[in-house]
Formats: C-alpha cells, structure tokens, sequence
C-alpha cells in the first residue's frame, strides 16, 4: 500500500490519455480523464500526461507531487489546459493548465 493520488484532466475534448507518474512504475493509458497511482516512495515525484484530442491534437500535462508520508489518505490533484506546473503536496488540491499543441 502507499499514497493514493487520483488525478483528474479537466477541460479540453480529449479522447486518449497517456500516463506518467513519475515514480518508475509502468505508465496506463486510458479513454478517461482520471486515474489514481499509489506512491510507495517519499519524495518529488513529476507526474504527466499526454492528451489527445479527436483530431490528433495533444496537450502535454505536468504536476509534481511531493509525497511526504505513505499513509492511506488520498490526493486528489486536477490537471486542466494550461501551461504552468504547480507542485502537490499530501493533502492539497492542485490545479496545473496546458494547451493543445496545433
């Protein structure tokens, strides 16, 4: 078991999602924007996404998370359209922006 963080991209028509967590573990790709990962390890962790939309068109979405204890809380962390990484902490809702690349 390790920290849950559920992450959820919100905004943007995007019909396939590619996975990092940043923690080594093998990314998911998914039809949905939102999944959750269980850190297993202490420290700064850059989680990111690629998301399509119809036409082929991507966003690339990053946040860091900064996981200070294992314990069975969750996180749950929102990455909508935009450009600026912000940093999560256990317990914070973070919001991180991205646009499409045309």
């Amino acid at each position: 078991m390790g920290q849950q963080v559920t992450f959820t991209v919100a905004g943007g028509s995007f019909v396939s999602f590619l996975w990092d967590f940043g923690d080594g573990t093998t990314g998911a790709t998914t039809s949905t924007g939102s999944i959750s990962n269980a850190y297993s390890t202490v420290g700064v962790h850059t989680a990111s996404v690629v998301a399509t939309d119809v036409a082929g068109a991507q966003a690339t979405l990053m946040t860091a998370v900064t996981v200070n204890t294992i314990s069975p809380t969750d996180i749950a962390t929102t990455l909508t359209e935009a450009d600026t990484p912000t940093t999560a902490t256990v317990g914070e809702i973070v919001t991180t922006r991205g646009k499409a690349l045309a």
